[in-house]
Order: C-alpha cells, then structure tokens, then sequence
C-alpha cells in the first residue's frame, strides 16, 4: 500500500485536497479528526492532559475538553504546547497506524493521510510520499478568515471565534515557511490555481503513482 502525507500551511487548502481522494474513492485519513478522537470523554489522551494541565481551565461542564481553551493556553506558552504535542503526538501516531493496517489487510492500494504538521513533526516511517499544498501567503489569509467566520455563520461545535487577519499572520509565522515544506515535498501542488487546475495536477500525480505501483 501506498500513503501520501497531505500537508501544508493554514489556508492552504489540505482539505480540498482531501476531499479530492475521496471522490476518487481512495480512503483517507484526516490527523486532526484523529487528535479529536483520542481526546474525547473517557480517553487516556483527555486523562493525560487533565494531569498536565488545570482542569478547571480545559474541561467543560460536559466534562469533555475545552478546545479553545486549551488552544488559546498552547498558543501563548511554547512549553505547554511542547507538552501537549509529547502527550498527543503518541496516541495520534498508534490510532493511523491502527487505521493503516486496516486499511492493508483490505488490500487497499493507496492511502491519503492529511497531516498538517508533517514538516514540523517529521517524516513517519508509515508515509511513502508528502504532497505539499502551497499558495501565496495572501491566499492562505484570505482563505483562513472566510473559513473561521463560517464556522461562526453554521455555529461550529467548538464555538471558535472568528480569526483576525494579525491572528492568522501569527499562526503562519508560528508554523512551517513555505520552503520548509518544500524541501520535505516529493510532489508540490500549486493551490493558487483554480479548482480545476488543481485537480489537473493531483491526478496527474496520482497516475503517476498508480503506473510506479502498478510496474512489473
């Protein structure tokens, strides 16, 4: 089986990506809707993190995590977003790994992994090639706050407040540059472009990647 790492910066356009496997009915999985998972009420990861961190503070009344709380500590206090990475890091990597092997004993050919902090992670041994999504700086901006404001608009489950433009320039300035990425990148998919053209140049890198997969 073959897994592509999809990654790139906020805005950048990782989901439409994403989304793009599906549709060509190639499984996907989604590490942010993973870290989700393994935090939720009466996981070992919400445990985890309640013992490192002021549970008055990241859990609500519900008793399940406070998000934005949680993001608004991390984004503020570098050693407690190292934290919260050396706890959560481990548990995302078991629950994909968990998923591939699934996904191999189905005899799957190919697998899309969407993990937006791959540059600044590293490399899993699991993943065979890294697609990075890259776009101007501008477009990213532009496209992080219409998404944060329609968040807002279909009253997102985490009520996150929408994102200022200072806001969405410290995100990127706090992740990966562009050439970071594109140093890690076997294939670089220009998100610039308009759908279309996007979708040009992923299938050409998928077909690609079926003739190699498919070679004697």
């Amino acid at each position: 089986m073959i897994t592509i790492a999809i990654t790139g910066g906020i805005g950048s356009g990782k989901s439409a990506v994403l989304k793009w496997f599906e549709a060509q009915s190639i499984p996907t999985i989604n590490a942010d809707l993973v870290a989700r998972q393994v935090v939720e009420k009466g996981q070992p990861g919400l445990t985890a993190i309640t013992e490192h961190f002021n549970k008055h503070e990241i859990i609500n009344e519900q008793g399940t995590l406070d998000r934005v709380a949680l993001r608004h500590i991390i984004f503020n206090d570098t050693q407690a977003k190292t934290t919260l990475e050396n706890i959560l890091h481990p548990l995302i990597r078991a629950e994909i790994q968990s998923q591939l092997a699934t996904l191999k004993q189905n005899q799957t050919a190919i697998c899309a992994i969407e993990i937006p902090l791959l540059t600044e992670t590293g490399k899993p041994d699991y993943i065979d090639q890294v697609w990075v999504v890259d776009c101007q700086a501008e477009t990213q901006i532009q496209r992080a706050m219409v998404r944060s404001q329609q968040q807002v608009n279909q009253k997102d489950q985490e009520s996150r407040p929408t994102l200022s433009r200072q806001e969405v320039e410290k995100i990127i300035a706090s992740q990966a540059s562009r050439e970071e990425r594109k140093e890690i990148s076997d294939v670089l998919i220009n998100s610039d472009l308009s759908l279309n053209e996007m979708y040009n140049q992923l299938d050409k890198a998928l077909q690609n990647i079926r003739t190699l997969h498919t070679a004697p």
